[in-house]
């Protein structure tokens, strides 16, 4: 299904912005990742519970009219952090705003327009995200705003630093090259399909569910921009649900 983008005439304000994210962030990646990004404007800033296990820092700005707009909002997480939630908030009105993030060792999760927030750690992740340790250095929320009110779209960010003792990392779950006691023949599958790690609404366990239900010898996730699904849900989301978003 084709992206579906503002128009090149024009402002037109209002919600009429609706899109899907495909493939944004990997044209993004292709043209340098992270080395392709500029600040956000940021017109404000100020962080809260300094000296405690919980830091919170909101910034905001503004985003002008127009398509493909690729901004980051850069922090950094000194050593001890232990877990990393963002939430968002920016006047729906006025357009779409897209959310991911890198770390100092590069990408961690993608999640477009699905969601306002998100989480990770070394013991568990928002699905779209990499759970892995939080390492200490720079990082970066990455902004996709999709403006289509003439006057821009005001974007709120919230990134909350979680001090504490080290978290258990739950490993990945490797998936197998092959399957015993299959040769030569056909097979029935699908290999194009989205999960909650992107703009779908089943988890992976209830995908896998369908399809031996459906008969289906094989399926391949097909999630937008993020690998997340591939870590093996079952594995990082021991206690369901999984989580979606920072811990209240």
């Amino acid at each position: 299904m084709p992206s579906q983008h503002l128009p090149n005439g024009a402002p037109h304000p209002g919600p009429g912005v609706e899109r899907r994210s495909l493939l944004r962030l990997g044209a993004l990646l292709a043209a340098g990742g992270a080395a392709a990004l500029v600040p956000a404007p940021i017109a404000h800033a100020a962080t809260r519970g300094q000296g405690t296990d919980t830091v919170t820092t909101t910034y905001q700005g503004r985003a002008p009219y127009g398509n493909d707009q690729w901004a980051y909002v850069p922090f950094d997480v000194p050593a001890g952090v232990q877990r990393i939630s963002v939430s968002t908030s920016h006047d729906a009105a006025a357009g779409i705003l897209d959310l991911g993030i890198f770390g100092p060792s590069g990408f961690r999760g993608w999640s477009g327009g699905e969601r306002a927030g998100f989480t990770l750690s070394a013991a568990d992740a928002t699905p779209g995200y990499v759970p892995g340790p939080v390492e200490p250095g720079g990082w970066s929320v990455i902004l996709g705003p999709m403006v289509g009110a003439a006057g821009g779209m005001a974007w709120q960010v919230e990134v909350t630093l979680h001090h504490g003792d080290p978290l258990p990392r739950t490993p990945y779950d490797i998936l197998p090259t092959s399957v015993a006691g299959r040769g030569p023949g056909w097979y029935r599958g699908d290999l194009h399909l989205h999960s909650v790690h992107s703009d779908g609404k089943r988890t992976v366990d209830e995908i896998v569910t369908a399809a031996r239900h459906e008969g289906l010898n094989f399926i391949a996730t097909s999630d937008h921009n993020t690998s997340s699904a591939a870590a093996g849900e079952r594995r990082r989301c021991r206690s369901p649900p999984c989580p979606t978003g920072p811990p209240s």
